[in-house]
């Protein structure tokens, strides 16, 4: 076990993943297996191989259960799947962190994973702080306001000007006397610019001033 965290240091990752299961192969019932298994699930991460990652962390979870180690081989597989864009299975992965007792950090990891899914993917801050609520994600101190706006413009932020429109005209509907109105306004302003509807673009501009 010793060679693999020197492979790792000297970042020869396939050699460190050889060297991981001849530890596992050699050693199936040594106390550290839970250790060896994560390793070589955030080994697989660092070379990009999310598929692969899951193959030890999938066997951490299942046939040791009772490790400590569990919550955060769950966060690494919410990720793997984010990664592979099977964003429901992500999801379960994540919620499944809330079933143990779960470091802070994993906590924050699991909810962090939620968020980007729910706001940058999903476009769902109802459906978010529905579920971080229900899971008492720690931190979540953004207003219903503030993260409806958010979505919105995150979706601005990565070219999807449909989509913000959308999102600008629910926070708008929602939140007519909102702290983000103007904001918003602005914000729809320059999608309809982007889409090249300028007559309710300069619309909108007249609304701020």
């Amino acid at each position: 076990l010793n060679l693999s965290v020197i492979y790792g240091l000297q970042d020869q990752r396939e050699e460190k993943v050889t060297e991981l299961n001849n530890f596992l192969s050699k050693f199936p019932k040594s106390k550290y297996v839970d250790e060896a298994l994560l390793e070589q699930g955030k080994t697989f991460q660092e070379m990009g191989k999310f598929r692969e990652m899951q193959v030890p962390l999938k066997r951490l979870v299942g046939q040791l259960n009772r490790s400590a180690l569990v919550p955060e081989a769950y966060v690494l597989l919410g990720q793997s799947c984010f990664e592979l864009n099977d964003l429901d299975a992500a999801i379960s992965f994540y919620k499944k962190v809330f079933e143990f007792q779960p470091e802070s950090k994993d906590r924050i990891s699991a909810c962090n994973g939620l968020r980007e899914i729910y706001i940058d993917q999903k476009a769902d801050a109802e459906g978010y702080l529905s579920l971080a609520n229900s899971l008492k994600c720690g931190g979540e101190d953004i207003s219903n306001d503030d993260l409806t706006f958010h979505t919105a413009q995150r979706q601005a932020d990565q070219g999807k000007f449909t989509q913000a429109i959308d999102g600008f005209n629910n926070y708008i509907r929602k939140f007519p006397d909102g702290n983000n109105l103007l904001p918003a306004y602005n914000g729809r302003a320059n999608a309809y610019v982007q889409i090249k509807n300028y007559s309710l673009a300069l619309k909108d501009y007249q609304s701020i001033v």
